[in-house]
């Protein structure tokens, strides 16, 4: 069990999100069900969630701008 090897209980996310989105509405959208996995993990008892890197687009990567954008909005969803 988890107790006996003092662990705690580590959430997963689902793989697809995109939280670093530079589309506001789809970042708004994944930021809302983040906030009801983060609550329902909470529920659970569950105090870390692991939320996964996704960019749906390595074309977005490759771009200088839009890497910057995606990577800020990483840091700025890290802080909600």
């Amino acid at each position: 069990s988890l107790r006996e090897f003092k662990h705690h209980t580590i959430g997963h996310t689902t793989w697809w999100y995109e939280l670093g989105s530079p589309f506001p509405s789809v970042r708004n959208g994944w930021i809302e069900q983040a906030k009801a996995d983060i609550k329902i993990a909470n529920a659970f008892g569950i105090k870390l969630l692991n939320f996964h890197f996704l960019v749906l687009s390595k074309f977005l990567l490759q771009n200088r701008k839009s890497r910057k954008i995606i990577l800020e909005n990483y840091v700025i969803n890290s802080q909600v």
